[in-house]
Formats: structure tokens, sequence, C-alpha cells
């Protein structure tokens, strides 16, 4: 994946983005993986682009629909994979699709890469000049 210069702040999602791809669950088994969370690999081509993104002045912003007392695992897992970030935020899976274009918005994002299409063509719909983008692009 290419993130042109154009682009100053990326913000991304973190499972099946940043993470590798891991069948749907309900969102209530999350409270009981939360030790199966940090032993999940990073998609080494996401992992390879933000680095050079960040390399070249980038801001990067994880926007997670996971609940937000998942904060403190998530960064114990970036530090764990040397992933860079300057924020990120955990918005939580009720209204997720609003309170990711919130954060959008929020920290000015001019490219969203998020792996699922609801989230992507919402915030298409509500956020026109941000260049929305899947993992597999």
């Amino acid at each position: 994946m290419r993130i042109t210069s154009k682009i100053d702040v990326l913000g991304l999602d973190l499972d099946n983005t940043l993470t590798f791809r891991m069948r749907p669950l309900p969102w209530w088994c999350s409270v009981f993986l939360v030790p199966f969370f940090m032993i999940l690999p990073p998609n080494k081509s996401m992992l390879n682009m933000i680095r050079k993104f960040k390399s070249s002045g980038g801001k990067i912003i994880i926007i997670s629909a996971r609940p937000s007392f998942f904060t403190k695992i998530s960064k114990l897992w970036l530090k764990r994979y040397n992933v860079p970030y300057h924020k990120i935020k955990c918005v939580g899976f009720i209204d997720r699709n609003r309170q990711k274009l919130q954060v959008i918005r929020t920290e000015n994002v001019d490219c969203f890469i998020d792996d699922d299409w609801v989230v992507r063509q919402f915030v298409g719909e509500n956020e026109p000049f941000v260049k929305i983008l899947s993992p597999s692009v």
C-alpha cells in the first residue's frame, strides 16, 4: 500500500487492519479474550507502510472500535511490536461509525484505513475530503 506525500495525518483501524485478520466475533467476546490480543502479530506490510509514513514526517492516529478499557492493553501491544503512532483512540462498539468519524474530524485525518466496509462507506459519505482505503489496497 502506498500513501501519497500529500497526506499529513493517517488514521487507521487496529483489528484486522494493523493486526492480522481474525474471524468476526460478537463484541462481548472481546472481554474474555484480552490476553489473546497481546499475541496477535501485526500485519507486516501495514507496519512497514506506517513506519515509512512516520519517518517521512506523517502523524499516525489509531482509531479502534475496541472499548475504551482496552486502551492500555492496546498501547502495550503497540509497544511490544514497536508500532509508531501519535495517538490511539478506542471509541467502543456503540455507534462506532459516528465515534470514528468524530475522531477523524477532531484529528484532521487526511486518509483513513479500515477493514470494515460499513465504516469506510459511512466516513466517505460524511467526510468526502478524507481518502478512504481498505487494508488490502
